[in-house]
C-alpha cells in the first residue's frame, strides 16, 4: 500500500519475442512512476505493434504499526503498598510511526498490588492504529512466619528446669520452625 494519498512508485519489467528474437517494447508509463491511489492501466507496445496492458492496483496502506511490549512483569512490593515499575516499550511500522507508542498506565507508574493491565498503543500516517498489551503483578509482601513451640527453662546442662529460683542462672530453650511463604 501507499504511504499517503501521493500514492506509490511502481516497478515493473515487460519484455517481448517473436519467433525466438527479442524485441524492444515501450509503454505508456514508465517504471518506476508514481501511480495514483486506486486502479491504473499501464499499456505496452512491442516493436512489431502488437500491444498488451496490466492494471496497477495502489491502495493506501492499511498495516497497523507493531508494538514490542516486555514479557509480563511480576514484582515484589516491599510495604504492600504497590510499586513503581519501569519498561520500555517501541514500535514500528512499514512506513513511519507518527504517535506513540504511548502506553497506560505509563512506565515509571506506580502499580497496586495485584495484576495490572498495560496497554500500548502506537498510530501510522494512514491513521492505522496498533496495540499490544502486558501484565504488571504487584505481589504482597508477606514476611516468613515462625511458630515456636515447646518453651521450657534449662540449667548450663541442658536439663530442664521447673522452679527457676533467684539468682540461678537458667537459659530459654525452644522448638522453633521457621516457614517462609511466598
Amino acid at each position: 500500500g501507499a504511504a499517503d494519498s501521493s500514492g506509490a512508485v511502481g516497478t515493473f519489467s515487460v519484455t517481448a519475442t517473436h519467433d525466438g528474437s527479442s524485441m524492444s517494447v515501450t509503454c505508456d508509463t514508465a517504471s518506476g512512476a508514481t501511480f495514483a491511489i486506486g486502479n491504473s492501466t499501464v499499456t505496452c507496445t512491442a516493436t512489431n505493434g502488437i500491444k498488451t496492458a496490466f492494471t496497477v492496483a495502489v491502495s493506501l496502506d492499511s498495516t497497523s504499526p507493531t508494538i514490542s511490549v516486555p514479557s509480563d512483569i511480576t514484582v515484589v512490593s516491599p510495604d504492600n503498598s504497590g510499586l513503581a515499575v519501569t519498561y520500555d516499550v517501541t514500535a514500528s511500522d512499514d512506513f513511519a510511526v507518527t504517535t506513540g507508542p504511548t502506553c497506560n498506565p505509563i512506565s515509571g507508574a506506580t502499580f497496586t498490588v495485584g495484576d495490572n493491565t498495560v496497554t500500548c498503543t502506537a498510530e501510522d500516517a494512514n491513521g492505522n492504529v496498533g496495540t499490544s498489551t502486558f501484565i504488571v503483578t504487584v505481589v504482597e509482601y508477606t514476611p516468613p512466619s515462625f511458630t515456636i513451640s515447646n518453651a521450657r527453662f534449662v540449667d548450663a546442662s541442658g536439663n530442664t528446669v521447673s522452679t527457676v529460683v533467684m539468682d540461678q542462672q537458667v537459659q530459654i530453650t525452644v522448638d522453633a520452625n521457621c516457614e517462609l511463604v511466598d
